[in-house]
């Protein structure tokens, strides 16, 4: 276990053992695995994020790893690193044409949220093929 890294353990003395993780590029993380995910079930239970009314179908998009602040509440520090790093606009675009294509997700929620949406709104409004 000493060499998985990131991996958060519990030695033979009970003491919490925190291997530092390797932060790769972003871009070598794909991103979710949506096939994974039913969103007709998900949709239909009430999910639907901050601005969005239950009219949309909203999905969620990580754009960013890392934050630069210390909150106490929030642990995206601990686990991304302070050290901001963004995804490739090509691979958000890939992102967005799979949900709104495959999944028919029309809005969605994260740091670019309203920029996203204008995004996909516009792909609702255009042949998606001119993205």
């Amino acid at each position: 276990m000493k060499n998985i890294s990131g991996l958060i353990y519990r030695n033979e003395n009970k003491q919490a053992i925190c291997n530092p993780p390797q932060r790769e590029s972003i871009n070598d993380i794909s991103y979710c695995g949506y096939d994974f995910i039913n969103f007709n079930r998900y949709l239909g239970n009430g999910y639907h994020y901050s601005m969005h009314s239950n009219k949309r179908r909203t999905a969620h998009i990580l754009t960013t790893r890392g934050c630069p602040f210390s909150c106490e509440y929030c642990s995206a520090r601990m686990i991304n690193g302070k050290k901001i790093r963004m995804r490739k606009v090509e691979s958000l675009i890939a992102e967005i044409k799979e949900l709104y294509e495959k999944y028919q997700i029309d809005a969605t929620h994260s740091i670019l949220s309203m920029i996203i949406s204008l995004i996909m709104l516009n792909m609702r409004n255009r042949s998606v093929a001119k993205y």
